[in-house]
């Protein structure tokens, strides 16, 4: 039978996890949520792997691919427990973890301001989301279906490399009035007359 001190920690280290995530807010990367943990001392590594494959498989955070680089994120799940049992955190921990968030925010932030992601899609192809964000609020937000992995990638690819392009072009076509229905109508009228 597990030690019920053993189980209490284990639950409040999850608590923890979600409480670091909440505050994030973004996806994370692995790389800078472990970063934060372990260097701080917050617990260590085996038990922080345990929590998040716990988290994980009960639905509390997600962890998301972007191109090989595994992040997380809390769900909306994960959000609600946390708001139910966030005084079990001492006082001095929530502290600890806002003073060290704070240090390493922009970090995560540049790390974080353009994102892509994609995932098998269940009736077949790749979902493909791609978005660029500043101070954590969407600038552009956009997802689409691609036929196989390798396109996935690609568009994924480009829309890292292409972004200063893409975001201006994508507003000014938005921002276009639209054609009038007469100019409409002649145009198309006009294309079909062509041989």
């Amino acid at each position: 039978m597990a030690d019920p001190d053993f189980k209490q920690e284990i639950e409040k280290n999850k608590l923890i996890l979600l409480y670091i995530l909440e505050k994030i807010k973004d996806p994370v990367s692995g790389l800078s949520f472990s970063k934060l943990v372990l260097e701080r001392r917050i617990m260590n590594y085996f038990i922080m792997q345990h929590c998040i494959s716990e988290l994980l498989e009960v639905g509390f955070i997600r962890d998301l691919q972007h191109e090989g680089s595994l992040s997380y994120q809390i769900a909306e799940e994960g959000a609600k427990f946390l708001s139910f049992f966030y005084s079990r955190i001492p006082e001095g921990m929530r502290t600890s973890i806002r003073n060290s968030l704070v240090e390493m925010q922009n970090g995560i932030a540049r790390d974080s301001s353009i994102r892509t992601d994609f995932r098998r899609h269940e009736d077949g192809g790749w979902v493909v989301q791609c978005g660029a964000y500043e101070g954590g609020c969407p600038l552009l937000e956009i997802r689409v279906l691609a036929g196989s992995r390798e396109e996935s990638g690609e568009i994924c690819r480009n829309f890292k490399q292409q972004i200063n392009r893409v975001y201006p072009e994508i507003m000014a076509i938005l921002l276009q009035s639209p054609p009038k229905e007469e100019e409409n109508g002649k145009s198309q009228t006009a294309r079909r007359e062509k041989p």
